[in-house]
């Protein structure tokens, strides 16, 4: 993956929804590193808003949820929910990507 941009990038903002997320997963691996020792640290953030209806449809949630463990200064994520059910044991964000 090539990133370019007409300046450098200190914080890329990813928002994906459902299966939307594959080629985010892509410039993750690019900007991140396959593995901690791989991560290329030249100080760029990236934050990710992942939507997804239920939890159960959440994509590559465990390989997500470990980068933003292990590049906790540099990755952030945030899912949210739509019409996760309100019994479910679900703490995150719940209702919709929107500009509020």
């Amino acid at each position: 993956v090539k990133i370019q941009a007409p300046f450098e990038q200190k914080h890329i903002v990813m928002i994906a929804g459902g299966t939307g997320i594959t080629p985010m997963i892509q410039a993750l691996h690019a900007i991140l590193g396959d593995v901690p020792q791989q991560s290329k640290d030249d100080g760029t953030k990236v934050t990710l808003l992942y939507g997804s209806k239920v939890q159960e449809d959440i994509l590559a949630q465990e390989m997500l949820d470990r980068w933003a463990e292990e590049h906790a200064d540099r990755f952030t994520l945030v899912h949210v929910l739509s019409h996760e059910p309100k019994e479910s044991s679900w703490d995150g964000v719940r209702g919709y990507i929107d500009r509020d």
